[in-house]
């Protein structure tokens, strides 16, 4: 992606194929200059187009015209979002409240079918639940800034109310269906005359300076994020695992670093600048860094690889557009998300999914609003329906699930099929775990995406990363 001339890379942890894209904090979906053209409480509200109902009457049942003369509660929610989750309980109250009266609740998730499925199984939701179309018109055409958001229609077809699920009560449906305006104040959004969020740009540096600090516990907020401004000659990582900073600062896969012992599990935070007519020597610096604070030594090399290269597909592509807008996104259970990216992201997010190197060869330069979910794996649904307990376990302690029963008060947290299943996933490579089908991203890619992967052969450039030698020997 090219934002202000950063080439930035987005790694992240394989287990839980959680890889966020955070490309900078400004809504994807709603740019400021089209916020001023969001619904409003007295506006008819935008169409509902959806992709399917998981719960509820078939698709082509609910339009607007066909919900005319019920009020129709809206509830844009996922299933990651904290917020989202800790509000069910109450609709589901309201839902069974409202449940003899002309009021139609519908919640609306842009995430992988299946994976909000699994979550249903565990948390049910009452009412009609629907998945939003590809690239998420209905969400866009909202203006959905963020989630939950609530969003109440009245029988005669006009917004009545946009605010947060908490702050819905019993007497604010009741007045919408007596035709009185809705007392709940409206749900504060950003508006065209507030100065949107920009990346802050960092002045030409005039010196060399380099910095290795760590390491560092894993934080509550976003960590392993790093950006290479090559432009101006700066590196940042932040809270990075070392092989993720190498990754990006070489420009290769993660997976093309081999390694003398182990690197690392570790977090730093990395800073290499310098001036830009100075930048093999920043390198050198860089490098000089590593092998005193971190004991370790890199040589960059070349050799051939399996590969997927990228190919436009003549089909229609409902979940890729041209835009002009940067975005944010990233990878997400059983797909991923963009709002505005070059192809080159793109690729690197079908590489995670695909654990094996992809090429671009669509000669694409435009951005991209991306929208992809695949048919989840076994080991995929393996890995989502694990009990944290069950997790947390295995991270506390490697290998043990392998070579000796379960703590008795881990016995009721995972069945003894699901158990057999863990033990043969984790038998394979760390990086092979819990992976997706790739039989199943390619067809999903093809069909969503337009876009054709095929296999090839590819000298790719690789990184190697020895023990550093003491200058006494």
């Amino acid at each position: 992606m090219n934002l202000l001339n950063l080439d930035m890379k987005f790694p992240g942890n394989p287990f839980f194929l959680l890889y966020l894209l955070w490309f900078f904090t400004q809504c994807a979906n709603c740019p400021a200059k089209e916020k001023s053209d969001a619904p409003k409480i007295g506006d008819v509200p935008p169409p509902l187009i959806l992709r399917s109902l998981l719960q509820g009457p078939p698709t082509n049942g609910v339009t607007w015209g066909k919900l005319h003369g019920r009020v129709v509660v809206l509830e844009f929610w996922g299933v990651r979002c904290a917020p989202c989750v800790e509000a069910i309980p109450h609709l589901n109250e309201l839902v069974a409240q409202f449940g003899k009266k002309p009021v139609v609740f519908i919640s609306i998730s842009s995430e992988n079918e299946e994976y909000v499925k699994g979550f249903l199984h565990k948390t049910p939701i009452s009412g009609w639940i629907a998945s939003d179309a590809l690239l998420t018109p209905t969400s866009k055409g909202f203006c959905i800034t963020g989630i939950p958001t609530t969003v109440i229609v009245d029988a005669a077809g006009r917004i009545a109310a946009i605010t947060h699920p908490s702050q819905l009560k019993v007497e604010h449906l009741n007045e919408v269906l007596a035709g009185k305006p809705c007392s709940l104040p409206q749900k504060k959004n950003s508006t065209a005359e507030e100065p949107s969020i920009e990346p802050k740009r960092e002045p030409i540096p005039k010196n060399i300076t380099v910095s290795i600090k760590g390491p560092f516990p894993v934080p509550k907020g976003a960590f392993d994020i790093c950006y290479w401004d090559k432009a101006h000659c700066i590196f940042k990582a932040e809270k990075a695992y070392l092989r993720d900073a190498l990754a990006a600062f070489y420009d290769i896969n993660p997976k093309m670093i081999s390694e003398e012992g182990k690197l690392s599990e570790k977090l730093y935070d990395i800073s290499v600048v310098g001036p830009p007519d100075r930048r093999l020597e920043t390198v050198f610096e860089f490098e000089e860094a590593l092998r005193t604070t971190l004991g370790i030594v890199t040589q960059t090399n070349t050799s051939q690889h399996e590969v997927y290269v990228v190919k436009a597909a003549p089909l229609s592509a409902p979940g890729l557009s041209a835009t002009k807008i940067n975005g944010g996104g990233g990878q997400e259970p059983g797909g991923f998300k963009l709002g505005g990216a070059e192809m080159s992201v793109v690729c690197s997010c079908l590489t995670l999914a695909l654990n094996k190197q992809v090429i671009d060869e669509t000669h694409m330069t435009n951005l991209l609003s991306v929208q992809i979910n695949w048919e989840l794996s076994e080991a995929e649904k393996l890995g989502f329906r694990l009990d944290k307990r069950i997790q947390k376990f295995i991270d506390d302690n490697p290998g043990a699930i392998l070579n000796g029963p379960l703590p008795k008060e881990l016995n009721t947290a995972i069945t003894p099929e699901d158990l057999e299943f863990l033990k043969a996933e984790l038998t394979k490579p760390e990086n092979e775990q819990f992976q997706p089908d790739p039989a199943k991203v390619i067809k999903a890619a093809r069909e969503q995406l337009g876009l054709e992967l095929q296999p090839a052969i590819r000298l790719l450039p690789g990184l190697e990363v020895r023990k550093a030698k003491s200058r006494i020997e």
